[in-house]
């Protein structure tokens, strides 16, 4: 009796974890898929920071840092 139980609560612990492993599997794969679609929703923000113009462009994706063509430092070229 003591056997059965034990193969029992061994048997569901392997199950829970070859679940949880499952699932760690698909959300990998789901957001490698993910990733090539062009973000939906961003905002952009200027800033100047030490005399130069700054693009700040944030997604779902991350943050960018651009260089700002409206820099005055650009113009004087």
């Amino acid at each position: 009796m003591k056997n059965k139980i034990l193969n029992l609560i061994n048997s569901a612990v392997w199950f829970v974890l070859c679940l949880f492993v499952g699932a760690l599997i698909f959300g990998g794969i789901r957001s490698l898929a993910n990733r090539k679609e062009p973000a939906k929703e961003f905002s952009t923000t200027v800033f100047t920071k030490n005399g130069h113009d700054y693009l700040l462009v944030d997604t779902k994706h991350g943050v960018c840092v651009i260089h700002a063509e409206s820099c005055p430092c650009h113009k004087n070229k």
